[in-house]
């Protein structure tokens, strides 16, 4: 018999036949923590019997182009003849993968306006997987701030209005989402295979290179101990700090595993303070599970994220760990990093030396803890909707109201169909210009024209830091 569960409404939903359409910009085989979510969320479902379409770049219902903030991504706008398509068909429920993704929003607005003729209301959940105010302080010159903070807000805050509940990997993601939720939200959980993050990868053929590599890098640098950070590497991850703390850790060489825009100026950040900085590039697989084992400290310099994976699989790896004290890491691991201990205050370069320290000194390896695996945050994410409440956004309204709500909606779809092309336009000028200026994001644009006045500019521009091929990608028989 196949299984089931009991969502608000009273109906028992065999999950042998529902049907969720989940709608992101970010899928597998992108590198980053959401298309990794994505991908394990769309997996979970079909086994447990769903029927999961998968709306995102690469499909033929839309059209793609560049994300500018990261190159190996893509965006989308919905076609408009699969738009119709999508929302003919029945769905129990509605998943939108948050931020940006006005096409989600589109289909959002869509279900909820067929619903006023009649038509059956499938759950519209959202989920949202990022921190856009910081985003926008570490990508935008200050004079911008202040404009994109208000633009995201009079976008996205009245998803609220649409969908029927907020999924979010911390309660302190986005502050201004959650309010527009108000209580009508929950926790999309993470997972972890145990299996391939373990202390046991230290032993592996993948390991046992790596500690070769280790052993040989510190005896070139002169150095004893190992620092390893790994993630993206574009302004808001904080790479820029931790290579700017490493002179006050003598003794201590630092490895980033990761790619992304900024690597050429934290290159040139590196080598002109001559820190023996080493960029491993992209890892997967069993290379990455090894390289966490080998490091002494694992170090996320981070103030921007909504959960932290890379904590995760340091710490189910067993190896000692550094945060910032922002409100994610304090949620997402309480109970498994002390706040004193573990963490330094944001912003305080001699605080994060001293909580990279404090870790150093106490030494050795860490009992890993048990982690929660991709099985069971699947089950929680469909608990999350069973409960989620179809039509719940519409409480507390009367007929009237939610006609003339509905009305403006039918009014406003060429407006969302024109404010999708006009970003689509303006994020594809914004990736030609990062790709004429090799990647340099808006704010050392800025900062690069102000130079200019000083006569620097065609210098700064024309010839950029040279890029130094990694190891990974020159002779590194591991990298992907």
């Amino acid at each position: 018999q196949s299984p089931t569960a009991r969502g608000n409404r009273g109906t028992r939903l065999q999950l042998s036949s529902m049907r969720v359409l989940l709608v992101s910009e970010n899928v597998p085989p992108q590198v980053n923590g959401i298309a990794r979510r994505v991908g394990k969320y769309a997996d979970g479902l079909r086994e447990r019997g769903c029927t999961v379409t998968l709306c995102h770049p690469g499909s033929e219902c839309c059209w793609a182009f560049a994300n500018p903030w990261n190159f190996s991504a893509s965006m989308m706008v919905l076609r408009p003849l699969a738009f119709v398509e999508l929302a003919r068909q029945r769905w129990d429920v509605v998943h939108v993968v948050m931020p940006l993704n006005l096409s989600g929003v589109w289909l959002l607005a869509a279900f909820r306006f067929l619903h006023l003729f009649g038509a059956d209301a499938p759950r519209l959940v959202v989920s949202w997987h990022c921190n856009l105010g910081a985003y926008n302080e570490s990508i935008f010159p200050a004079g911008l701030t202040w404009i994109t903070e208000r633009l995201c807000t009079a976008v996205f805050c009245p998803v609220g209005a649409l969908a029927d509940k907020l999924l979010i990997p911390t309660p302190s993601t986005e502050p201004a989402i959650r309010a527009a939720f108000g209580d009508r939200w929950g926790i999309c959980s993470n997972g972890l295979s145990a299996e391939a993050f373990n202390p046991e990868a230290r032993h592996s053929p993948e390991g046992k290179a790596w500690e070769a590599r280790k052993q040989e890098a510190l005896q070139a640098s002169g150095c004893s101990h190992l620092l390893l950070c790994v993630g993206r590497l574009s302004p808001e991850k904080g790479v820029a700090d931790l290579i700017e703390a490493l002179p006050l850790l003598p003794g201590c060489a630092l490895w980033l595993v990761g790619d992304g825009p900024a690597r050429p100026r934290l290159e040139h950040l590196a080598s002109a303070a001559g820190l023996p900085v080493t960029f491993w590039g992209y890892q997967r697989g069993a290379a990455l599970s090894a390289v966490y084992t080998v490091c002494d400290v694992f170090v996320c310099p981070s103030q921007t994220e909504t959960f932290g994976q890379t904590v995760n699989e340091a710490l189910a790896s067993g190896v000692p760990v550094a945060v910032p004290r922002v409100g994610c890491f304090a949620e997402a691991y309480d109970g498994l990093l002390d706040r004193q201990r573990d963490m330094w205050s944001p912003g305080d370069a001699r605080d994060m030396a001293a909580a990279i320290g404090r870790q150093l000194q106490a030494g050795g390896a860490r009992e890993p803890p048990v982690v929660k695996d991709w099985a069971t945050a699947t089950d929680e994410l469909l608990r999350e909707y069973m409960t989620c409440e179809a039509g719940a956004a519409r409480k507390g309204r009367s007929r009237a109201a939610r006609a003339l709500a509905s009305g403006a909606l039918v009014a406003g779809y060429p407006f969302f169909w024109l404010l999708t092309a006009g970003v689509t336009l303006a994020v594809v000028c914004l990736s030609l210009l990062r790709t004429a200026l090799n990647g340099v994001g808006l704010r050392d644009y800025c900062a690069i024209k102000a130079r200019s006045v000083k006569g620097s500019f065609k210098r700064a521009a024309s010839a950029p830091p040279e890029r130094t091929p990694s190891p990974s990608r020159v002779h590194d028989p591991l990298h992907a």
